[in-house]
């Protein structure tokens, strides 16, 4: 439950007290803050690398970069209904879009107004 609970010997979660099972062997070695895909796994994330910089192995071409992770806001559709129904389509989905006065927010579908028709 809390993967940055790391510890040399079995016990308990010092958060939620629950038994701490050992890591999968492919994750040892990795920090707290690093992560490990498959080749499969970043295909299907899209992940692109290239090469930066002339590294002709020789000495320590080491590069550090800093970035976040991030969810991508425009593939969230959450929205709280305060009617029967549910909403079918979400037409602003990401925190900053820009609004115009007539513009369609969502598409809605109701079943009591369907049968008031």
């Amino acid at each position: 439950m809390h993967p940055q609970i790391m510890q040399p010997e079995p016990g308990d979660c010092p958060i939620c007290g629950m038994d701490l099972i050992p890591a999968e062997s492919g994750g040892e070695g990795l920090a707290m803050n690093e992560i490990k895909m498959s080749d499969n796994a970043m295909a299907l994330a899209n992940i692109q690398t290239t090469i930066v910089g002339n590294a002709l192995g020789t000495g320590e071409n080491k590069m550090s970069l800093s970035g976040k992770i991030m969810a991508n806001e425009e593939a969230n559709a959450v929205q709280a209904s305060y009617f029967e129904g549910r909403i079918e389509k979400l037409n602003v989905n990401f925190t900053g879009e820009e609004v115009r006065k007539g513009q369609l927010l969502a598409t809605i579908y109701a079943p009591s107004l369907v049968a008031a028709q």
